[in-house]
């Protein structure tokens, strides 16, 4: 394997909450605490899985010891640390069906479940009861987890404009718009950090706002990747933008990631490898799933690969551009990856095809193979010394 790299990790903290879908709503926690070989501890249904027709694509969020995680038919529920559903509600509007609305995501913030339909549905809920606070319909469907900061729950459309709404009814605050491309079945978050959104954008854009008033500060792009790519002419932002101190990480499909200067959007680099998710920076380097198959650690300063391992069977599934959806054209033997998830020591994948693995943030061996019954169907949150994944099945499973 490759040659090992020391890495000073921050200490691995017991985390109460995984607010966002990445986290936080900048992005990634530091160091989550879990066991270094964690079990399954208990399977709860949570509605319907994936279909031919149906995806689950939202990751499960935490807050105050409860679990929130949506199926593959536009349904919410709340589950207990214990496993037991506390509630659960449809968010299918009258006269919808379930299909039409894949997507979406949620976060918590201040005592309050947020969630995006795909649907164009932004709601706010109380996370006790599952009680709906308020409901604001947008233009389009939403296909990425709402981000929330300073007051404000700013959404990304499928047909590039991005709002930011009151927190607190739902309005209005600001609008941005995107310069438009084609858009892939996931769509990319947000991320705020102080006076700072990022807001990502199907055509590769990566804008950078003030919270308060979504007044532009720097405007970049995560263009171009790898030769005779079909995938080429996506150049959706694939891993949700990322702040790590005074930087931004940002990853396209087709083999781009970039850092940029947080304060004015300068492009410091360019790394020849794109992502299926968001990178998760600590301790000087980044860790990524890459376009092409592989986890991958380069060095945060400089981009330059440090080593790269491949994953078995690899196959972008979940990230095909909507026009294939239904043609048939998925080998069935797909495998597709979420994470990395830092925790406990190590860098945790969760697969489609059956299995939760940890490898060494120092020289990327395996360490660890868990069976993951059903296969992941999204990525997982780490919380209170558990990890939580919702299966292709509709079941999530806790591990601890």
């Amino acid at each position: 394997g490759p040659r090992a790299i020391p890495i000073a990790l921050p200490p691995a903290t017991l985390n109460a909450d995984w607010s966002h879908r990445n986290g936080a709503a900048q992005g990634r926690p530091s160091h989550p605490a879990l066991a270094a070989v964690p079990q399954l501890r208990w399977s709860t249904g949570i509605g319907e899985g994936d279909a031919k027709r149906r995806r689950i694509l939202a990751g499960p969020v935490v807050a105050g010891g409860i679990v929130f995680a949506m199926d593959a038919a536009g349904r919410i529920s709340a589950v207990n640390r214990a496993g037991q559903v506390v509630w659960t509600q449809s968010l299918v509007p009258a006269g919808q069906t379930p299909d039409g609305g894949p997507g979406g995501g949620m976060a918590v913030s201040g005592g309050v479940l947020y969630v995006t339909t795909g649907f164009g549905d932004v709601l706010a809920m109380n996370p006790a009861s599952g009680g709906i606070l308020w409901r604001q319909t947008l233009e389009a469907p939403i296909r990425s987890a709402p981000t929330v900061h300073d007051g404000k729950v700013i959404v990304v459309l499928r047909n590039d404009f991005a709002y930011a709404l009151n927190a607190a009814n739902g309005g209005i605050e600001w609008g941005l718009q995107g310069i438009g491309g084609t858009g892939l079945l996931g769509g990319a978050s947000a991320a705020a950090d102080g006076q700072l959104v990022v807001v990502p954008f199907a055509s590769g854009e990566v804008l950078g706002v003030l919270a308060r008033s979504g007044l532009q500060v720097w405007g970049s792009a995560v263009t171009g990747g790898r030769r005779n790519l079909a995938r080429n002419q996506i150049n959706d932002i694939s891993g949700d933008p990322i702040i790590a101190g005074n930087a931004v990480f940002a990853s396209n499909q087709s083999g781009r990631t970039i850092r940029l200067d947080r304060d004015t959007g300068e492009r410091l680099w360019t790394m020849p490898e794109g992502a299926y998710g968001p990178a998760w920076p600590v301790g000087g380097s980044i860790f990524l799933l890459s376009d092409e198959g592989a986890l991958v650690r380069a060095d945060a300063a400089t981009g330059e690969l440090l080593w790269e391992i491949r994953l078995p069977e690899f196959y972008p599934v979940r990230r095909t551009p909507l026009s294939w959806l239904g043609k048939g054209g998925v080998p069935s033997t797909a495998v597709t990856y979420y994470g990395p998830i830092l925790a406990g020591g190590r860098l945790w994948v969760a697969s489609g095809d059956g299995f939760l693995r940890g490898f060494s943030p120092s020289d990327g061996a395996l360490l660890a193979e868990i069976p993951l019954p059903g296969g992941a169907a999204a990525p997982p949150a780490v919380a209170g010394g558990v990890m939580y994944v919702v299966s292709r099945e509709g079941q999530l499973l806790a591990f601890q």
